[in-house]
């Protein structure tokens, strides 16, 4: 849900074809949080622990072999 409290999770109602990457970025552009994926390698869902970060607006960057998706998530 957003906001979260801590736990993300990025599910993918498709399969997530082409997807190279997921970076998060704070408000003022520091990376918190990244994992690459080989080309067949996405998982349907994807957890991401942001209980150690401070409250705030948090930018997900989903990197694909073709496009980039970013999606704001808040954090209280």
């Amino acid at each position: 849900p957003n906001p979260t409290s801590g736990l993300l999770i990025i599910e993918f109602f498709f399969p997530a074809t082409g997807l190279r990457g997921v970076a998060i970025y704070s408000s003022t552009g520091q990376l918190v949080w990244k994992k690459s994926y080989a080309a067949s390698a996405a998982p349907a869902d994807i957890p991401v622990n942001l209980s150690y970060v401070a409250s705030g607006v948090y930018i997900v960057q989903l990197v694909y072999a073709d496009k980039v998706i970013t999606q704001k998530v808040m954090k209280r």
